[in-house]
């Protein structure tokens, strides 16, 4: 279920090779600005992509979580499990 629902509950980027493809996807197909943080040496790139960059431990914009760099780990893990369990809860009261 997770899976199958993965865009209605939400998406995650740690590594930054793979986090700056997903932004600009993000960008390039919802067609609005995305809120996130990153490695401060991806800024100029994020924000040239069409994104909002932010230096903050985690940023949680709708149903994408993003966070700087490993240190962070702990606090992108708990709005993680924060976002999911609040997707979930959502999926089994609107059936």
């Amino acid at each position: 279920m997770f899976f199958h629902s993965w865009p209605a509950i939400g998406r995650a980027a740690v590594s930054a090779a793979l986090f700056f493809v997903f932004v600009v996807a993000v960008v390039r197909f919802v067609g609005q600005q995305a809120r996130i943080t990153s490695w401060p040496s991806l800024e100029t790139d994020l924000e040239n992509a069409g994104a909002l960059w932010v230096d903050e431990q985690v940023v949680v914009d709708g149903n994408m979580v993003s966070s700087r760099k490993p240190d962070d780990i702990p606090a992108f893990k708990e709005a993680m499990v924060a976002l999911f369990s609040a997707a979930m809860h959502h999926a089994a009261h609107s059936e």
